[in-house]
């Protein structure tokens, strides 16, 4: 299969989690971290759910049955149909009948059983508002290794580094500038700033006065 990586905005988004599992845990952790409206649907739930629903009570609810496939098919066909289902039991064969009927309503579904699901989360990491998603197909192992790898190469100045970046790029200098000639003087700093490790300073003398800007007040 061929994956094409893309970013999704979650806030106040509807998410389906069918399961109980550890595997659902860790999948509504990271769905409500980014804003996602997670009810869960399972028979019995794993500890760690509980408690994050106690903590993330206005984002999290849980209904302590199973979904069948023809009250899926009632959900995904009405108007308050989700953004996303996540097939997080133990039970394939479940799984591949819900996935299914998903599919047919233009429901975006992420199945773990499935290795060949059509949607597949990365490993992300996220440094303010610059973020990496690694998806390494079918090996999410070396997915999580990569990740950490990246974690190791931008350490947590870059948050810093992005804040700055912002605002020397709305500079009174390069406001001025026409378009196309900001452009091309905000990516010579994007560059030494990567070169630079993302120290600001170290960025702006690589440029050696090729561009001569300070932070807006």
């Amino acid at each position: 299969m061929s994956y094409c990586p893309f970013f999704i905005e979650l806030e106040n988004q509807a998410v389906i989690i069918v399961g109980g599992t550890d595997a659902a845990y860790q999948k509504c952790r990271e769905l409500v971290a980014h804003g996602a409206l997670v009810t869960l649907w399972a028979a019995e739930f794993v500890e760690d759910l509980r408690l994050l629903k106690e903590e993330q009570s206005d984002n999290i609810s849980i209904l302590k049955a199973e979904l069948t496939p023809d009250m899926a098919e009632q959900i995904f066909k009405g108007k308050n149909a989700p953004l996303l289902l996540v097939l997080a039991g133990q039970d394939a064969e479940y799984n591949a009948e819900l996935e299914k009927i998903a599919e047919a309503n233009k429901v975006l579904v992420n199945n773990l059983s499935n290795p060949e699901s059509r949607l597949n989360f990365s490993a992300n990491l996220k440094r303010a508002e610059i973020s990496f998603a690694v998806h390494a197909a079918k090996a999410p192992q070396l997915s999580s290794a990569v990740a950490q790898r990246l974690h190791e190469l931008f350490p947590a100045h870059w948050a810093q580094a992005y804040e700055r970046f912002m605002a020397l790029s709305q500079s009174e200098q390069l406001a001025l500038m026409k378009p196309a000639e900001r452009v091309s003087e905000l990516r010579k700093l994007a560059s030494a700033l990567v070169q630079a490790d993302g120290n600001i300073e170290d960025a702006l003398g690589l440029l050696a006065g090729a561009l001569e800007i300070t932070e807006s007040e």
